[in-house]
């Protein structure tokens, strides 16, 4: 506990993002991943492969980014860094400050809305949808050879929803019309490179009882765009008992594409 205060009073972030909880969040993902070692390895092992064979696949190998990189628990760095001559690491601002000398990171908001969120919490809640917009790129930033988007496409919209139902109750509905919004722009983000892409992103919400029964399933955003069948599938176990509650455990089914 005294780490994760240390960390949320020492690491410097952009204001706008830490107000909207993202230093939080990447504080809490760290954190979570400590407390289910054993049962987050099989996952953050696929899907560190799943971006090592995408780097296998470059004609070229200049240069590597990641989207949306946060702590960086599923990307293989150091691997990326022996490939590539130069990897950048993209997100609205990092805990993780491991220094290699070919990596490097860029502030960068992969909603391209962030701040008009932060600024306008009130806004009509169409204009708040209508604000979705390809991120763009970072200025002076080559295009890569590989660009990686891993565990970021249904997570687009939890925070900015949060953020702005703190400011005013939001209709029903808005959380998932603004994720859809976000993960439609965000797959059309990735097909306007021309860099081998590698997108993986969670397809479905398991919920099962003690005994590992399956008592509830639902869509998430990945499952609902346009998107073709996933070249590769596998399960993640993010929540154990009692670790969302003590009754039920919590998995995610995650999917893989290159050049989805």
């Amino acid at each position: 506990m005294l780490r994760e205060f240390a960390a949320r009073l020492l690491t410097p972030f952009p204001r706008p993002a830490r107000r909207m909880g993202f230093l939080h969040e990447q504080i809490a993902i760290r954190a979570r991943e400590r407390r289910q070692r054993l049962a987050w390895a099989p996952h953050l092992t696929q899907a560190r492969a799943v971006i090592c064979e995408a780097a296998e696949r470059c004609s070229k190998h200049d240069l590597a980014v990641v989207v949306g990189a946060g702590v960086c628990l599923d990307i293989p760095v150091r691997e990326l860094a022996q490939r590539f001559k130069r990897v950048v690491l993209l997100d609205v601002g990092f805990l993780d400050r491991t220094t290699i000398p070919s990596v490097e990171r860029i502030t960068f908001d992969a909603t391209g809305c962030l701040q008009y969120w932060h600024d306008h919490p009130r806004a009509s809640d169409p204009e708040q949808i209508a604000r979705t917009a390809d991120a763009g790129w970072p200025s002076g930033l080559a295009q890569p050879d590989l660009l990686i988007s891993a565990n970021l496409l249904g997570q687009l919209h939890i925070l900015p929803a949060a953020w702005l139902e703190r400011h005013g109750p939001l209709p029903d509905g808005f959380s998932d019309r603004l994720a859809l919004s976000l993960a439609e722009r965000h797959v059309h983000w990735l097909r306007s490179h021309t860099a081998t892409r590698c997108l993986i992103a969670d397809l479905a919400e398991l919920v099962l009882d003690r005994n590992g029964t399956l008592v509830d399933e639902q869509p998430l955003p990945a499952a609902m765009v346009s998107l073709p069948a996933a070249e590769r599938t596998w399960d993640w176990d993010i929540a154990p008992i009692p670790e969302w509650v003590s009754t039920h455990h919590l998995r995610h089914r995650v999917g893989a594409w290159t050049n989805p």
